[in-house]
């Protein structure tokens, strides 16, 4: 399978790795929590979409003190390494997606390309009928399809989270992620 098959061909220009800090992720999560809480977003659980999307998963649910807290697995990669072609989402289910039933359930991944992943996320949640889905992401693509429901930043190329292997390229060309001012949180 090609990536235009499943992506817009240049969803990744792969000209800049950016790279993201702990200390503007930490600002992108507060930036999110406080954008939530002003809007009265209240949630019942969070679901963590593995692998990226864990680490922002669990950060969110300590800062909005969401104790009760699910794991999905949507595998797209067909190879292993960092720009493979991505395939159809296969959802694979940690948690038992019933225990969302009639809940408000916070959907949380590292970033949204073409969003196939959060519409597959998305979809399988709405068999189960939870009341009410948000889709959260820290970086969202400009090129890419769906939109979440809220992004912390949004790029036009690869972006480096501070919890993913550091070792980039010698002749990589590379940037801090621009993070916005005040709320952290692009409206």
């Amino acid at each position: 399978m090609s990536v235009e098959e499943t992506e817009s061909p240049d969803l990744w220009r792969r000209s800049v790795l950016y790279l993201l800090s702990w200390p503007d992720f930490d600002q992108a999560v507060r930036g999110i929590a406080e954008r939530m809480t002003r809007n009265g977003f209240g949630f019942d659980c969070v679901l963590g979409i593995s692998r990226g999307g864990l680490v922002p998963a669990v950060s969110l649910s300590n800062v909005l003190g969401v104790p009760e807290f699910g794991i999905v697995s949507v595998r797209r990669n067909l190879g292993t390494g960092r720009y493979s072609e991505k395939g159809r989402p296969e959802v694979r289910w940690m948690s038992d997606p019933r225990e969302m039933r009639d809940k408000r359930v916070l959907v949380v991944d590292d970033v949204a390309g073409a969003g196939d992943t959060l519409d597959a996320v998305r979809a399988e949640l709405d068999t189960v009928g939870p009341t009410f889905v948000c889709t959260v992401v820290l970086v969202r693509m400009l090129r890419g399809g769906s939109t979440p429901d809220m992004a912390a930043v949004e790029l036009d190329d690869w972006v480096v989270f501070p919890w993913e292997d550091r070792r980039i390229p010698a002749d990589a060309v590379t940037r801090d992620v621009p993070m916005p001012t005040g709320s952290g949180v692009r409206e």
